[in-house]
């Protein structure tokens, strides 16, 4: 039976460790394996010694089969002979391995673990240029694309809430220069882009979209749009009285006007936050996005998804120069919205 630890479990690394580069590239279960390792440095004097955690805890299961313990093992196994490439702003650049020791006993849940003692000055004593953030956030990912992605991307939170990256660099930095498969861009943006961006959306803290950029006809980057779910939510969460309540009804045939409201709520929430990082994708301010999503309720009814949909395939076709100026005529129109062109 799967149960969930109430365990806040926080990855800190240096933003150098972030951009590594990995040649192999680590599946997800290897990420996670590490990145669930770091959270156990609750101390700087933890570096230096043997660290442990139980697989259950990993897993979140009371009971673990045997086709896990091997699985865990196997990663393990992998992860002990990886090395990452790291490089700093002056061109230097180092091959380093994750851990110098990683072990564990038959018929014992509990893994050992030492780190690489090269790797001290990328998870403690950081003073600035570092991220953090909650374990929960990638635990769900089944990708390990979404991951790295993912560890890039809220880096970059609060930075405009945009990151634009090279995408020969990103590919570089996922390990996949030399993969045949993704050499084509339609087959790298369905089994990277779009895979992350959909595991993030769903599971994460984040929402995110993203365009690609040109430089004549070749795809040179891409932009990513980036919010944070509990920004969009806590606005909605302290303004209830702009929710309109719709009925929802159980499996008994009641309705529970209580229980309705905060489903409402929620619901909304989630819609508004992909609303909203499409519309500051466009040049809107999170302010002016808010006073969409509170006049459309970020529904398929209001007609404001087809709205987005149809400005996508204009731009496409390159019907339209100027996409901002665009909705602010439509969104006069259609919701007699109101705002000052920059």
């Amino acid at each position: 039976m799967e149960i969930k630890f109430k365990v806040n479990r926080t990855v800190r690394k240096s933003n150098k460790l972030i951009n590594y580069r990995d040649k192999l590239g680590l599946t997800a279960l290897q990420q996670k394996l590490f990145l669930f390792s770091v959270t156990e440095l609750k101390k700087k004097e933890d570096f230096g010694t043997m660290l442990s955690f139980d697989m259950r805890d990993f897993f979140g299961k009371k009971r673990l089969t045997t086709r896990e313990y091997e699985t865990v093992r196997n990663a393990a196994a992998q992860l002990v002979r990886t090395s990452i490439s790291i490089k700093d702003d002056d061109g230097k650049w180092a091959e380093l391995a994750l851990y110098s020791k990683i072990e564990g006993q038959e018929g014992s849940s509990t893994i050992y673990f030492k780190f690489n003692q090269d790797l001290r000055p990328y998870l403690v004593n950081l003073r600035g240029n570092f991220t953090s953030y909650l374990y929960d956030n990638v635990v769900h990912f089944k990708s390990g694309y979404s991951v790295r992605i993912y560890e890039l991307l809220v880096r970059h939170l609060g930075w405009n809430n945009v990151y634009e990256v090279n995408v020969d660099y990103l590919k570089e930095i996922l390990g996949i220069t030399e993969v045949k498969t993704y050499k084509t861009f339609p087959k790298f943006r369905e089994k990277v882009l779009d895979k992350a961006q959909n595991e993030i959306n769903a599971y994460s803290d984040l929402t995110i979209s993203y365009e690609t950029v040109k430089k004549g006809r070749t795809i040179r980057s891409i932009r990513f749009y980036i919010s944070s779910k509990e920004e969009v939510k806590q606005d909605f969460l302290n303004h209830p009285e702009e929710v309109k309540k719709s009925e929802k009804i159980d499996f008994e045939g009641e309705i529970t006007d209580s229980e309705q409201h905060v489903d409402v709520q929620e619901d909304l929430a989630e819609k508004a936050a992909r609303l909203v990082t499409r519309l500051k994708a466009y040049g809107f301010t999170h302010d002016q996005a808010l006073l969409v999503v509170k006049a459309t309720e970020a529904k398929i009814e209001s007609g404001i998804w087809k709205i987005l949909y149809n400005l996508k395939i204009a731009l496409s076709d390159k019907k339209i120069n100027n996409p901002k100026s665009y909705l602010i005529k439509v969104f006069k129109n259609q919701y007699n919205l109101e705002f000052m062109e920059d």
